[in-house]
């Protein structure tokens, strides 16, 4: 009677364990999913701004292709070409960007290639070291001139024109966010785009989410460090391997956050830093532990443990050698 109710009482609890693995197992395909169909693939393009005018003689399209935080700038890619609405007048229009290393872009009435150039866009303010809450702020102009200016006093003394510009963000880790003004009195010819960059809502809920583990992992080992350190667990040389496992673990971890920024940012000083020193410090802990319980006398547990035994056998012995008089007496 008894093995049988021992015998429901184990499947019950097997059942029971059964059940928990399955509703875990679903919630984390329904998790996965959920991260799957939400997360940015990061092949869209976006248009963050867009300038039309109807009496437009050129399109400006400008291609934010990389946003490199740690050199304080991003790569751009400029196109223009002729918009078909209204002629294009004989010498040409020439098209200059405030846009390092970028020559200006020449339209031609009927021109079979496109006017297209790549340079760079330096950042008026932000730093990396904010990572991942760093935030950029800058701006660059453009200008349309009929003909083909050489000099300063060509661009002044030239006839502007009309163009319509498109702002297209095709980056990944950041959001970029663009505004157009119109520095011309009349028409869309001389134009300032202003824009901000920040990081994505994935990369600053995954970076908050590996501080988070750092700190997480910290508290184990100085969980286990105490509890070793106090006596209510034993100690074992394997915690050293351990402790020292984990602080190159520490540092080969560092390098899943996006866009690897340099040593001494934000993110470091608030997790990666404590993270190592402390688990060095548990490190060492564990070391004096052992020399001081087990190696500086040198004596170990397993020397007073024999010593111990040595005293007990000779005392028996000494005790079955004496014999007890008839008078009460001791004697050998």
């Amino acid at each position: 009677m008894t093995g049988s109710v021992a015998a429901m009482k184990a499947g019950r609890t097997a059942t029971t364990g059964r059940r928990v693995l399955l509703v875990v197992a679903i919630a984390t395909v329904a998790i996965g999913g959920v991260i799957v169909a939400t997360v940015p693939r990061g092949e869209q393009e976006r248009a963050v701004t867009a300038e039309k005018t109807g009496d437009a003689v050129v399109q400006v399209v400008v291609v934010v292709e990389e946003i490199d935080a740690k050199r304080g700038a991003m790569k751009v890619r400029v196109a223009a070409a002729a918009t078909g609405n209204v002629p294009v007048p004989p010498e040409g229009i020439s098209v200059l960007a405030d846009v390092q290393g970028l020559e200006p872009l020449r339209v031609q009435e009927d021109s079979l290639t496109v006017g297209e150039g790549e340079g760079e866009v330096r950042f008026s303010r932000g730093s990396v070291s904010a990572y991942p809450f760093d935030r950029y702020e800058g701006d660059f102009g453009l200008l349309a001139v009929r003909g083909s200016p050489n000099t300063l006093t060509d661009v002044i003394d030239s006839e502007a024109v009309p163009m319509s510009l498109t702002v297209i963000e095709s980056s990944s880790g950041f959001d970029l966010d663009a505004s157009v003004g119109d520095l011309g009195e009349e028409v869309l010819a001389l134009v300032e785009v202003s824009f901000t960059a920040t990081r994505t809502p994935p990369v600053l809920v995954w970076v908050s989410i590996m501080m988070a583990i750092y700190w997480l992992l910290t508290a184990a080992v100085v969980a286990v460090v105490l509890v070793t350190v106090l006596g209510f667990r034993e100690w074992e040389t394997r915690h050293l391997a351990w402790l020292a496992a984990m602080i190159f673990a520490f540092t080969s971890f560092r390098a899943a956050a996006p866009d690897s920024p340099p040593i001494g940012v934000y993110f470091d000083f608030a997790s990666f830093f404590w993270a190592e020193l402390i688990v060095a410090v548990c490190l060492a802990v564990m070391v004096i532990k052992y020399l001081v319980g087990h190696g500086i006398s040198g004596t170990d547990d397993a020397d007073v443990n024999t010593t111990t035994a040595d005293v007990t056998t000779d005392a028996t012995d000494l005790v079955d050698g004496v014999e007890v008089g008839a008078d009460g007496g001791h004697r050998a």
